[in-house]
């Protein structure tokens, strides 16, 4: 399911799949940061917001998502 979920993430054109998408791989435990960078990279801001919340915890173990959040 997991790789399903991640292609509805980068490829559906419905914001509201992307969004499900994204905190069912939360919820999997399966969120890594692509996820998170090409999130904070969609042209919807529910999804960008929703990606800037899941990133927050992250941040401090993560070089990688801190400059994508500035």
């Amino acid at each position: 399911a997991i790789p399903a979920l991640r292609q509805h993430l980068r490829g559906s054109g419905n914001a509201f799949h992307r969004l499900h998408a994204l905190w069912t791989l939360e919820g999997l435990g399966a969120l890594d940061q692509n996820d998170l960078r090409e999130t904070l990279n969609d042209p919807e801001p529910r999804l960008r917001e929703n990606a800037l919340h899941l990133a927050g915890p992250r941040l401090a173990a993560s070089d990688f998502l801190l400059p994508r959040v500035r």
